[in-house]
């Protein structure tokens, strides 16, 4: 024997299928967002294969100002004077140098630009000053 229910049941089909589709929408927009960061190459070009099983180490220099000019490569206590020596030799010595220079927010802005000169005359073609960010 069967007992049916006299009421019919409405099942509402769209219900159980919105939010999927919400998802995959979601999911469309993040990656067309985040697929493409970087510009493509202007020409399809299959570089060769490298023999070398390890990647080229980038280095990286940080020159550290105080508030009141005293300067630090890496861990070396450099005068303005000699700056430009201690850095043109490092150049020599490294393929490729990354300089960053974290100067403290007090600094007299004259006296950065002091500290840009001499690395300008010392080689430097680029220099990433490092910042914080505003939260």
């Amino acid at each position: 024997m069967r007992i049916s229910s006299t009421k019919a049941r409405s099942i509402d089909s769209e219900t159980g299928i919105l939010p999927l589709i919400n998802i995959v929408f979601l999911l469309l927009i993040f990656f067309m967002l985040a697929g493409q960061l970087s510009a493509s190459d202007p020409l399809a070009v299959e570089p060769p294969e490298s023999l070398s099983e390890t990647l080229p180490e980038e280095r990286r220099l940080t020159l550290f100002i105080s508030d009141e000019g005293t300067m630090m490569l890496e861990d070396t206590e450099v005068a303005l004077e000699q700056l430009g020596e201690e850095i043109s030799g490092r150049l020599s010595q490294e393929e490729s140098v990354d300089l960053e220079v974290k100067a403290d927010s007090a600094l007299e802005s004259t006296r950065l630009v002091q500290v840009m000169s001499r690395l300008r005359q010392a080689g430097v073609e680029q220099v990433t000053l490092l910042t914080n960010s505003r939260r």
